[in-house]
């Protein structure tokens, strides 16, 4: 659960000139949970993961996300493993396999919980099927697509007039509402989602949509929206 968790949050990572704690794993550990953070500007997920036993006190630290990359395959043939932070890095501990150590990252990550903390009221939401909702994404003409949601559908459009958009059936509340994405930030954001439905909460064309597992787990992605005209 550990390395597929990593795994599925190391792709919202970036390497961006300026910003390098970009490029790493936000682990913080309380004494109930352990939550995984990552956002590459554009996008960003978090999850909580409850350990096996409780964490003896709380820590926080940016994990180098190439070094964790490379720590996955030894993470995942364990059957348990234990997180020790030490000060300049967090080991991961097992049992018959060789242990990993990651450096941390020593430059600030952004402030996500004030981000989330700042998000207006949910105006439009959608339920909508994962599977169909990406197989629209893929069959959608060049790299920016529109979602539109009406009643009880989501439409699936493009930039391309001469291409039919896709609609798609969906529970559907609130305002009729149109927002368009960059395909290379969307995507992703549905595609790591968990279960076999996706929860859409949206707060205007102009907002980030968050994404949700309908049905079970805490995981949360957001998403940034593009300006209608579709400028940068």
């Amino acid at each position: 659960m550990l390395a597929a968790a990593v795994e599925q949050f190391l792709t919202a990572t970036a390497h961006e000139r300026g910003m390098p704690a970009l490029a790493g794993l936000r682990i913080e550990a309380n004494y109930e949970a352990v939550a995984l953070t990552a956002t590459d500007r554009y996008r960003l997920s978090t999850r909580t993961l409850a350990p096996a036993e409780v964490p003896r006190q709380t820590w926080a630290g940016t994990v180098n996300g190439g070094e964790l990359r490379s720590a996955l395959a030894e993470i995942r043939r364990s059957p348990l493993v234990r997180l020790e932070a030490v000060s300049n890095g967090i080991w991961f501990r097992m049992t018959d396999r060789e242990d990993q150590h990651c450096r941390l990252l020593p430059e600030e990550f952004p402030d996500y919980r004030l981000m989330l903390a700042s998000l207006g009221e949910v105006t439009s939401r959608a339920t909508v099927s994962k599977d169909l909702l990406l197989q629209a994404l893929e069959e959608q003409p060049g790299g920016r697509v529109a979602l539109r949601v009406a009643d009880h559908a989501v439409n699936v459009t493009s930039a391309d007039v001469e291409h039919p958009g896709i609609q798609l059936l969906a529970t559907t509340t609130g305002q009729p509402l149109q927002i368009w994405f960059e395909l290379t930030t969307l995507y992703p954001a549905v595609s790591t989602a968990i279960g076999p439905d996706v929860l859409l909460d949206l707060r205007g064309h102009d907002q980030p949509v968050v994404i949700r597992s309908a049905d079970r787990g805490d995981l949360t992605t957001l998403a940034m929206p593009i300006k209608s005209d579709h400028a940068a």
